[in-house]
């Protein structure tokens, strides 16, 4: 039992036994008495150390007996130095707390002890609490969780104990730090309150504060070279710069961080060049004969890049008008893809169209369909190898392939015969109607009934003609009996 707390100290521990009616000496003469006291103890022997209490004597008064008996034995706890020498005391922080109730591992300015060790003997406990002269506030500051904190001596502990006090400045400071584009003058991102409760205090505005490295907006880095400063100075930390309950903005310069212009870096401004057709819809299809078809502009974050139609890159090829040359100007802004699209159109209008045939009948199906524009003396594909030929085949039917839709009829080839002119030209593409049942299941098809003429009455024998679409029906009347 630790004599100083009156605790129990660890478990009672059964004496050796097989001495029955033999006496047990309870004292320090004893190997098993010295040899069991719980680590961090030891046999309390001074009267500091008993705090009036009496270790029992080996007077013979204690025997080993079938009856149950404890006897006590008095110890005391090992020191525990306040000199951090033993990381079982107790470790007491002072540390801010920002306006906003922000808890902090940052100084108190002009705290008198910024913290210390609390020892004593392992079973002691010890506290601390705001009315202690070393947890005193600084001028300017209050602490604001004065109450007591306690906490009992143990030997090695799995978790060092720590007391936290935390303290805020009576008055709120009003420093912001504002992130400027050295090379464009242009803000970037918002205003950043410094971290308050330091009133009255410098404050560093250079890349040696992790606060002001750590909050750089994405692309950007703190400016240092010439080049980056573009005749700018970054503000020093000579203490000019301080805390104060007046609004406050320090300016630190910030440079773009590199943006390639070779594709790797999808921040960079795509260049694209597209055809645009004589009814100005634009495509995205590549205009024929340039040199360029597309590119990347990079720089820096930040940077403002152009191009316009009078730049080499944009050369329009013969035959071919840019339609929209006017300088157009792009940011470069982190994770942020943009594209600059400039559109070309043929000179003179291709007037080729396609008309669909239904091979078997040889009649038109539908309209003509202009070919897509803006291929002025390029070759067409009047295939079922080009999107458009099967895609504009008008709903029912299709390309013509195999003999019998075919019907003797030849489709046109991809052979470089076919080409865009600004002459009037039609290829005529044969298509085949699809299949129309004579089952009922598709009502496309001709329903042929049987009604008696003087009342209307619907006769046996109603059935259905199929065949493809386009196709002509021929149906013969024929005399029927009333069934």
């Amino acid at each position: 039992m630790n004599a100083r707390t009156g605790k129990d100290v660890g478990k009672a521990i059964k004496a050796p036994d097989g001495y029955m009616n033999k006496p047990f000496d309870p004292t320090d003469d004893n190997s098993f008495i010295t040899s069991n006291v719980p680590d961090g103890y030891h046999y309390a022997k001074t009267s500091d150390e008993l705090n009036g209490k009496t270790q029992p004597k080996n007077d013979g008064s204690i025997k080993y007996t079938d009856k149950d008996d404890t006897v006590t034995v008095y110890v005391a706890g090992d020191n525990v130095p306040d000199d951090g020498t033993n990381k079982d005391a107790v470790h007491v922080f002072h540390y801010l707390e920002s306006q906003d109730n922000k808890l902090t591992t940052d100084v108190v300015p002009n705290i008198k002890v910024s913290d210390y060790w609390l020892g004593g003997h392992y079973g002691d406990t010890v506290t601390a609490s705001g009315t202690d002269e070393k947890q005193k506030a600084p001028t300017g500051y209050t602490i604001v969780n004065p109450k007591k904190q306690s906490y009992e001596l143990v030997k090695g502990a799995t978790k060092q104990s720590e007391f936290i006090f935390y303290y805020k400045a009576d008055k709120e400071a009003h420093l912001s730090v504002q992130y400027v584009n050295a090379r464009t003058g242009k803000d970037v991102g918002q205003a950043i309150k410094a971290p308050d409760g330091y009133m009255n205090k410098p404050f560093d505005p250079t890349d040696s504060n992790s606060f002001i490295t750590s909050k750089i907006p994405d692309g950007y880095h703190y400016a240092k070279t010439a080049d980056e400063l573009n005749s700018k100075t970054q503000p020093k930390n000579d203490g000019s710069v301080k805390y104060t309950d007046q609004d406050y903005t320090v300016t630190v310069y910030v440079a773009g961080d590199n943006v390639p212009d070779d594709g790797t870096n999808k921040d960079a401004v795509h260049v694209l060049h597209y055809l645009e057709s004589q009814d100005g819809t634009h495509t995205e299809d590549t205009v024929p004969g340039i040199k360029v078809s597309d590119y990347w502009l990079g720089g820096h974050y930040g940077d403002t890049v152009t191009a316009s139609g009078t730049d080499e890159k944009q050369k329009a090829p013969a035959g071919y008008t840019l339609t929209n040359p006017a300088e157009q100007e792009r940011e470069l802004k982190y994770q942020t893809k943009q594209t600059i699209i400039f559109y070309y159109q043929a000179d003179a209008e291709d007037k080729l169209s396609v008309q669909f045939v239904n091979a078997k009948t040889g009649k038109v199906v539908g309209d003509k369909v202009k070919a897509p524009q803006g291929y002025m003396n390029e070759t067409f594909d009047p295939t079922d190898g080009n999107s458009f030929i099967v895609s504009s085949i008008p709903a029912s039917y299709h390309y013509a392939k195999t003999a019998a839709e075919l019907n003797g009829k030849a489709q046109p080839k991809n052979d470089g015969s076919v080409k865009y002119t600004d002459q009037a030209d039609t290829v005529t593409v044969y298509v085949a109607g699809d299949n129309v049942p004579d089952d009922g299941t598709n009502t496309d098809a001709i329903h042929v009934l049987h009604r008696l003429q003087s009342d209307d009455s619907e006769l046996k024998g109603s059935y259905w003609i199929g065949g493809n679409y386009g196709d002509e029906i021929t149906v013969k009347d024929r005399m029927l009996s009333k069934q």
